[in-house]
């Protein structure tokens, strides 16, 4: 039961013990087959088990190497609290955010009713490559932005 549970593992060793038992596997039913006489023999069996054993191994390779290739490229991710007076405005914030190649990770919309007209505040978490200063000082240029605050 502990080999069932070793070539499970992502490791060299377990990676190797499965090409061999899969070479192990083909040649035993070539064998059979060379004993028969069969046109497929022992050797045309251990290359194809082989082969599908390689491919079942670069898939497992990508899915691991794909996971770590997220992990490595994880950007942080900044919040905006976001005030402004007319509903397009927002629109264009979140088109500016796609624009820019930004994730918008989370969004909440709320409005602040007081004295005077009312008053809409976003909070925008983003990620992306693009560094929070220049994104409000872009953002707070906007028609209908109030303020603009990174947090």
């Amino acid at each position: 039961m502990e080999i069932v549970e070793r070539l499970k593992d992502f490791t060299f060793g377990a990676m190797v013990l499965r090409l061999a038992l899969a070479m192990l596997c083909g040649g035993a039913i070539g064998y059979g087959r060379s004993k028969k006489e069969r046109p497929a023999g022992m050797r045309t069996y251990m290359l194809v088990c082989l082969g599908a054993a390689s491919a079942v191994l670069v898939l497992m390779a990508e899915t691991l190497f794909n996971a770590l290739g997220r992990k490595i490229r994880h950007t942080p991710d900044y919040s905006l609290e976001i005030f402004y007076n007319e509903k397009d405005c927002l629109d264009e914030v979140l088109r500016y955010c796609k624009d820019s190649r930004m994730a918008i990770v989370n969004l909440k919309i709320h409005t602040l009713d007081g004295k005077g007209p009312s008053l809409y505040v976003a909070d925008v978490k983003v990620r992306g490559n693009t560094r929070p200063d220049p994104l409000t000082e872009h953002i707070s240029h906007m028609t209908g932005v109030v303020s603009v605050a990174a947090l």
